[in-house]
């Protein structure tokens, strides 16, 4: 699947508390699997730097249509 259509983050909770872990969560478990990317040589850091940001930011407001 191409990186520009992965979301790594969001969902419907009630309470913040479920937010704030799963966004938590989401961004270790990012790192981590760009990480062992970038040691097993299959993108530089820039490239993982840039396909995080993606994944936790800028899909979901190309998606959305939302302009910053």
């Amino acid at each position: 699947m191409p990186r520009n259509k992965i979301f790594a983050f969001g969902g419907d909770y009630l309470f913040v508390d479920g937010i704030y872990g799963h966004q938590m969560q989401a961004r270790r478990v990012v790192a981590r699997a760009l990480a062992r990317k970038v040691e097993d040589d299959v993108m530089d850091l820039e490239e993982a730097v840039h396909t995080a940001h993606l994944l936790l930011h800028d899909n979901v407001l190309d998606k959305l249509g939302i302009k910053l």
